[in-house]
């Protein structure tokens, strides 16, 4: 009797510690659980900061190939304009040329050409005009 009593009770303490030990290793599961679920809050925090990240550098990136794309736009249009004022300036140049061109094949040479002494004959002294200026070959005025 005393030894089933005594077996009673070291049954009941190996219950007793057994359940202690299934307490400890469930505190034990739930403490990992809890860091575990943690870590994992902070693994999805810094996501979400890296994700912010990004999309303010990808915003960033397309404002300033935006601008880019601007400019590019603005150097086309004055190429474009250099361009036409290039097509101008040719244009006028050879105009300029072909008329120099005809003024000295159609000029006549040089003995006819006209000579000072046309426009002021040698022996006519020059002489004041209304205006105060010095004129040749007319009379007081």
């Amino acid at each position: 009797n005393v030894y089933q009593v005594r077996e009673e009770e070291e049954r009941q303490g190996e219950g007793a510690r057994e359940l202690k030990r299934r307490e400890e290793e469930v505190e034990e599961r739930e403490r990992e659980q809890e860091l575990q679920a943690k870590a994992e809050e902070a693994s999805r925090e810094e996501l979400r900061t890296k994700l912010r990240e990004v999309e303010e550098k990808a915003a960033a990136l397309h404002h300033h190939k935006a601008a880019l794309d601007h400019r590019e736009a603005a150097v086309e249009q004055d190429q474009a304009h250099v361009q036409r004022l290039q097509a101008l300036i040719t244009r006028d140049l050879d105009a300029l040329q072909r008329h120099s061109s005809a003024r000295a094949i159609n000029a006549p040479p040089p003995s006819q050409a006209a000579s000072p002494s046309k426009h002021f004959p040698p022996n006519q002294p020059a002489t004041r005009g209304s205006g105060g200026r010095v004129v040749s070959g007319k009379g007081k005025g």
